[in-house]
């Protein structure tokens, strides 16, 4: 048993920081992870369930080439394919329809 609980705290020590890095990149108000100019999304919404294929319809200007838009809760992101560094980002309130 006792073994087991030190397992168990060990598990919990390496694996702390990782979520608390998680977790500075939250905002609190909304719950949407917050990146700004030059961050890199995370892999996880780089794939074809967050790309925006009609950014014309969404009023977003056209995507240089290289770079696509993906829509990550209430934001919507200009990433590069290759690295998916963001290069802009829009609220969706900012966005006029």
């Amino acid at each position: 048993m006792k073994k087991l609980i030190i397992a168990g705290v060990a598990l919990l020590l390496l694996n702390g920081p990782a979520f608390a890095q998680r977790d500075e990149h939250r905002d609190e108000t909304r719950g949407t992870p917050h990146w700004s100019r030059g961050d890199r999304l995370p892999e996880e919404f780089r794939g074809d369930r967050y790309v925006v294929s009609d950014w014309r319809g969404m009023h977003l200007r056209r995507p240089a080439r290289g770079y696509h838009w993906v829509h990550v809760g209430d934001r919507y992101l200009l990433i590069g394919e290759r690295n998916g560094e963001v290069r802009e980002l829009r609220l969706e309130g900012e966005i006029h329809r």
